[in-house]
């Protein structure tokens, strides 16, 4: 599935796909992203609204910037009459996607590099 996952994002973007292991960023605290514990709903309480949802919300993405000291936060969608619906995605740097089951568990997730 994870190669799927991948798949998906490359037909997405025009740049190479690497992911990233979590734990290198420093002060990015996913720790509660379990494989089989966290639920779908957890995911989004705490994270908000994805920026992308796939294949009826099994795989969910979101776009991540820096955080003003360290680490990283999902980028929000601020839409505007001026800039579009896209407002603040230019400082995404990562996309972290979460892909689950059947039971709207956490099956696995990776921090894709987008630029």
């Amino acid at each position: 599935m994870g190669a799927a996952v991948l798949a998906l994002l490359a037909g997405c973007s025009t740049h190479d796909v690497h992911t990233v292991p979590i734990d290198s960023l420093e002060g990015a605290d996913f720790s509660f992203l379990k494989p089989g514990q966290t639920s779908r709903e957890e995911a989004v309480r705490r994270l908000g609204d994805p920026t992308g949802k796939f294949q009826g919300g099994v795989i969910l993405t979101y776009s991540m910037e820096p955080a003003p000291y360290h680490g990283l936060k999902p980028v929000r969608r601020e839409p505007s009459l001026r800039n579009g619906p896209f407002l603040g995605w230019e400082e995404a740097v990562y996309s972290l996607v979460l892909v689950f089951d059947s039971e709207s568990l956490l099956r696995e997730f990776s921090l894709v590099k987008v630029r």
